[in-house]
């Protein structure tokens, strides 16, 4: 049915699902709500959950954790050859942190564990986490894209390294900035 999947579209909103997810099961009583967020998202807005766990509501969030904000941390190069990490401290338990409020967690790191983990956590009845450890070097093709060019003009071109001209130029033309 229409609705049925909300999701912030191709530009990546960062945080906004915790807070959906609270509405899309209180909208829909008794259904099953599932959340893919990544690290950054719950950094953004995670502690919300501890909103779902106080009114008992069971959605179920899995936790892309890589750390690091969309994988940029493993092309940094692509910005600036002396721009500071833009990675996470490696390793947080989002699984451990939320357990303490109240929460199903569970930690996987193996492909193979990851739906069986799922199951325990719908089946728990509670609000969830699941906290899934996955590649930083795996990326989006958006991350090295000349969409990421945007992100760029608060630079000035003669600033930025040659794999950030890459991939800054189509914007940077787009608006008129360089010829």
């Amino acid at each position: 049915f229409p609705g049925q999947t909300l999701d912030a579209g191709p530009l990546a909103g960062v945080g906004h699902s915790v807070g959906m997810a609270i509405a899309a099961q209180l909208a829909r009583p008794g259904k099953q709500v599932f959340v893919m967020l990544g690290d950054g998202g719950i950094g953004v807005g995670g502690m919300d959950i501890e909103t779902a766990v106080r009114h008992k509501l069971p959605i179920v969030f899995l936790v892309y954790n890589n750390s690091s904000w969309m994988g940029i941390g493993a092309r940094q190069f692509l910005f600036d050859d002396e721009m500071p990490s833009w990675d996470m401290v490696p390793g947080i338990r989002y699984d451990r942190m939320f357990e303490a409020v109240g929460c199903y967690g569970e930690h996987v790191e193996d492909p193979a564990d990851i739906r069986p983990a799922l199951e325990r956590a719908f089946n728990s009845g509670k609000t969830s986490v699941i906290n899934v450890v996955v590649d930083d070097r795996v990326v989006h093709p958006m991350m090295t894209s000349p969409m990421m060019g945007q992100f760029l003009l608060w630079r000035a071109w003669d600033d930025l390294n040659e794999n950030a001209r890459r991939l800054a130029e189509p914007v940077f033309r787009m608006l008129g900035l360089i010829k």
